[in-house]
């Protein structure tokens, strides 16, 4: 009785199961394509940070970084950097050092600080540090007391060199 009420009622001409099933499958096919979309990054950007580049500092733009992104440290900079962004399991942000090899020598951006005790702060889950040196510059209490403090899950932090620090390092 309620399925010949509700038929009355609604202005809508019957659907027949095949178009009924067409529908299931655009609405599968939609929801599949939101769910893909929203789950990887739309506009990654990678920024370059170092002397004579448009960035001097990670810091300048550490708040407008987002999942996806990669920061290209490009030579030695002195900065204290705040991160409390974080990117996704498939997009982290990523800080990355523009290694390259002199003989036998790795040479990685330096970093050392410009203010507080620490060079960088990572609060944010899902990020990956590659390829720098901190730099502590030795001097006894006056030295920062870590180079690297994180707060986020899922950070990872390759092929970096930590010296000179009063608490050595991380």
């Amino acid at each position: 009785h309620t399925v010949m009420l509700l038929a009355a009622f609604c202005p809508c001409p019957p659907v027949s199961n095949a178009e009924v099933d067409k529908m299931r499958v655009k609405a599968f096919v939609l929801s599949l394509v939101c769910i893909i979309s929203l789950s990887s990054p739309l506009a990654a950007r990678e920024y370059r940070v170092g002397p004579g580049e448009e960035i001097a500092r990670i810091s300048d733009i550490a708040e407008t970084l987002e999942p996806g992104d990669t920061v290209l440290v490009t030579g030695d900079i002195r900065d204290t950097v705040d991160l409390t962004r974080g990117g996704y399991h498939n997009a982290p942000i990523t800080i990355r050092g523009l290694t390259r090899v002199e003989g036998s020598h790795i040479i990685r951006p330096r970093m050392t600080r410009s203010r507080s005790n620490y060079i960088m702060s990572i609060r944010g889950d899902w990020v990956v540090v590659e390829g720098i040196e901190f730099d502590g510059e030795p001097g006894g209490e006056d030295s920062p007391r870590m180079s690297l403090s994180t707060g986020g899950a899922n950070i990872v932090v390759r092929n970096c060199r930590f010296y000179g620090f009063y608490y050595r390092g991380l």
